[in-house]
Order: C-alpha cells, then sequence, then structure tokens
C-alpha cells in the first residue's frame, strides 16, 4: 500500500505553484503520493475575518517568491498544464463555478498570457461555470471568443488601500 499525504494549493498562490514544483523529489524520497486538496486562501481568509495583506506584505512577498524561484531552479511562470491540472483537481473536487483565468495584458500579467490555451486544454464540463476575469472590452471579446467562459467577472473595489 502506497503511502499518501495531503497537499493542500490554491490556483492562485504563487507559494502553491513554488511548492507543487517539489512535489516529485518529495514523493520520490518519501517513497508517497501527494494527494491534491484546492482550497481558496481568499475565502479562507475572509471567512476568518482575514482582510488583503497589505502593500508592503505583497511587495515582501513578491521578492521572497522570487527568492524561492530561484534556489528551486523554477520559472515564475505557471506552466499551462500545471493550470489545468489544478483546474481539473477543482472540477473533480465538486467545484461548480470556477474562476478559472483572466484576459488582461499579457504585458501587463504575462502569467495570465495562456488563458485560451488553458481553456482549450481544459476542455470544462457543461455543468461548470467558468468564470473569466475581464479589465477592458479587448478582454471581453477574448474571453467571449473562447465559447468556454461563461461569465465575464470584472474586478472593482471600493477600499482604498485597494487601489
Amino acid at each position: 500500500m502506497t503511502k499518501t499525504f495531503d497537499f493542500f494549493y490554491d490556483l492562485g498562490s504563487p507559494y502553491s505553484y513554488l511548492a507543487s514544483t517539489q512535489l516529485a523529489g518529495i514523493e520520490q524520497r518519501t517513497h508517497s503520493k501527494a494527494r491534491l486538496l484546492p482550497i481558496t486562501l481568499g475565502g479562507l481568509r475572509k471567512a476568518t475575518g482575514h482582510q488583503l495583506p497589505p502593500p508592503q506584505q505583497l511587495k515582501y512577498m513578491s521578492e521572497d517568491t522570487g527568492r524561492w524561484a530561484r534556489q528551486y531552479g523554477v520559472p515564475m511562470q505557471i506552466p499551462t498544464a500545471l493550470k489545468v491540472q489544478y483546474l481539473r483537481a477543482l472540477i473533480e473536487a465538486g467545484f461548480k463555478h470556477i474562476d478559472a483565468v483572466s484576459f488582461v495584458s499579457p504585458k501587463a500579467i504575462p502569467q495570465m498570457a495562456d488563458s485560451e490555451d488553458v481553456l482549450k486544454e481544459l476542455d470544462p464540463p457543461d455543468d461548470v461555470e467558468i468564470i473569466g476575469i475581464v479589465v477592458n472590452e479587448k478582454g471581453a471579446e477574448r474571453a467571449i471568443a473562447t465559447e468556454a467562459v461563461q461569465t465575464l467577472g470584472f474586478p472593482y473595489s471600493i477600499s482604498p488601500t485597494f487601489l
């Protein structure tokens, strides 16, 4: 019988991505298999009354994840196949409404440049609502053209700390 360990991850977390790059080595060294368990850290933070991290913490997190990426020798660009694997795990876990991709300028956020490819490879079931985040008309056109996005999400905040 193969030993297993739980790996909780958040699709939007760079720390989860970095940790996931180490799973194969951990599995090999421990002769065990990771059980992937999706969570939403944002939802968990909200449910426990925590606010968004302050700007100085976000700056630190950006620098810190860069250091870990260099230490592990991995790019900070999450591969398309890994994004698809994460999304499939959410679907298998029973999620029916998934904020899956963003249609923003690849120059502004290179991490989201492959949104169309992610959806094409994912081929989500009909009973799963795929939400695509857009910030302008061009993004909305890209999302609609995929025919996989059922709902457009537009980020809007009235918080002065989010401006």
